[in-house]
């Protein structure tokens, strides 16, 4: 490998070169910004009295796929349930997997079921 004193490069990669860092940092203030405006969004929220934590996650929610987050729930609730014991037994969950119809259930009834198949 040559050493960087006598490595040069064409006019055409060099071109290039500039032009990707260009963008890049076009993208890292354009990123700086809505930290920025992150930020301020969040103070906004907390100045009117809700949580910001809360939104977030609502947010993060919003954002995914219905199948996803009604997975997502069932798991939480199998595994607060398996943590907590009885506590959460009455707690309603909806699980839909590969396009089939949900099937509406309690935590209380997938642990059973779970303890039915590790038998």
């Amino acid at each position: 490998m040559a050493s960087s004193d006598t490595m040069t490069l064409g006019a055409n990669a060099q071109e290039q070169l500039r032009s990707y860092a260009r963008r890049l940092n076009n993208l890292l203030d354009q990123r700086d910004e809505i930290a920025t405006d992150t930020k301020e969004l969040m103070k906004e929220v907390k100045n009117d009295g809700f949580e910001a934590k809360v939104l977030r996650e609502v947010a993060k929610r919003m954002r995914a796929d219905q199948a996803e987050r009604e997975e997502f729930e069932a798991k939480v609730a199998l595994y607060t349930h398996a943590i907590q014991g009885e506590l959460f037994d009455d707690t309603r969950v909806t699980i839909s997997a590969n396009g089939m119809n949900p099937i509406e259930t309690t935590t209380g009834a997938i642990k059973r079921a779970a303890e039915r198949m590790d038998a």
